[in-house]
């Protein structure tokens, strides 16, 4: 999957990709239901392609949980897809310290499929689409 190629399915979704600076210091990207906005670091995007991809793929299957409990601009819930140990660690990180169990449940799912490429698109694909 292209960078583009995802970007336009997203976009045909009604969500906007930007390039800028996540509330969350030090994140790669941030998906903001309230805004319908994907948000990708500049960071991210100097890493390259790859890293572009992943937090792509990471964010989208954000606005899939947002999908799932009701629409693009709803707070997200909880796919209920299985999960790996590798994305546990992630939520040992410090920013994740305050969240609520289903927040954490929703970064797990997002962790667990960053690096699948194309599966947090096809997930929001699958949750949006009407």
């Amino acid at each position: 999957a292209t960078i583009a190629g995802q970007v336009s399915t997203l976009e045909s979704l009604g969500i906007e990709i930007v390039v800028g600076n996540p509330s969350i210091n030090g994140a790669s990207a941030e998906w903001d239901a309230g805004s319908r906005t994907m948000t990708i670091s500049s960071a991210t995007m100097q890493q390259g392609a790859n890293a572009v991809l992943q937090a792509m793929n990471h964010e989208a299957v954000h606005v899939a949980q947002s999908c799932k409990a009701g629409g693009v601009g709803t707070a997200g819930k909880a796919l209920g897809i299985g999960t790996s140990g590798a994305a546990a660690k992630a939520l040992q990180h410090e920013v994740y310290e305050s969240a609520s169990e289903e927040e954490k449940r929703m970064e797990l799912e997002a962790y667990s499929l960053t690096n699948q490429a194309g599966a947090g698109i096809n997930a929001a694909v699958e949750h949006c689409s009407t």
